[in-house]
């Protein structure tokens, strides 16, 4: 299978993808206390983002072997916000942190602890390993026949502004 996270690591670095599918884990390095403590404040931003939004529909609750099934019932049904979803078709799978109904269709949209724009936001270079992530759900949900065909998806930054 073939996750929007590998795409992410890809971008960073092309072999970490092959070496975390067929290198030998005894060579790795112990994941540090520094990136613990990122992915734990990244863990805690989502989790006061996501306080904020009316989510009609948290998948989050959901057992993760039931995840992609409730995420299908959710959009049967139009759930405007979908928090924590799970997609897959063929040998793709990606988790959106939000699925959003537009009217036509659903947008899936991220929320990261950083910045959406590389460097200066001036610039408003948006970071392409944020794009890479976000274009692979837009893939997953057009192949599924449920995107919105604006294809709009958005990250939700670390100041909690949405990023187109």
């Amino acid at each position: 299978m073939i996750s929007a996270s590998q795409l992410y690591d890809f971008v960073h670095c092309p072999h970490r993808v092959c070496m975390d599918a067929f290198g030998d884990t005894t060579q790795r390095d112990e994941t540090s206390p520094f990136v613990e403590l990122l992915w734990e404040q990244g863990l805690i931003h989502e989790n006061a983002i996501a306080e904020g939004l009316t989510i009609t529909s948290n998948i989050k609750l959901i057992d993760l072997a039931d995840r992609e099934r409730e995420t299908l019932a959710a959009m049967a049904r139009h759930e405007p916000l979908i928090y924590g979803g799970h997609l897959s078709v063929g040998d793709l799978v990606g988790e959106p942190d939000l699925l959003e109904w537009t009217g036509s269709g659903y947008t899936p949209d991220d929320i990261k602890s950083g910045s959406g724009f590389e460097g200066d936001e001036s610039e408003g270079k948006l970071k392409k390993h944020y794009a890479f992530q976000l274009a692979h759900y837009v893939f997953i949900l057009e192949q599924l026949g449920l995107a919105d065909p604006a294809r709009s998806p958005y990250i939700v930054d670390r100041e909690g502004r949405r990023v187109a």
